[in-house]
């Protein structure tokens, strides 16, 4: 996701989302090198909400509608990228 970022994050918002166990995040972004906002998910009320889990990627548009939802860094998420923002 990072390179994503590097990639497209002066044009799309990127933010990570913990939906695991609550610990220190800050290490985890610092370790990997993460430069995009990541948060944790205090009593799972985002993946609730957007039926997210472990690795799942979603893109919301400016009107608030999911436009892309799938688990993984998926090859094609880079493609979609692209496109949206011809």
């Amino acid at each position: 996701m990072e390179e994503l970022y590097k990639e497209f994050g002066g044009r799309i918002e990127f933010i990570g989302i913990n939906l695991g166990i609550k610990g220190n995040i800050g290490d985890f972004v610092k370790n990997n090198h993460i430069t995009f906002p990541v948060g944790y998910d205090e009593g799972d009320k985002i993946s609730k909400a957007f039926g997210a889990w472990i690795e799942t990627n979603i893109l919301i548009d400016r009107k608030g509608v999911i436009t892309y939802k799938e688990r993984g860094l998926q090859e094609d998420l880079r493609k979609y990228l692209r496109k949206a923002l011809e």
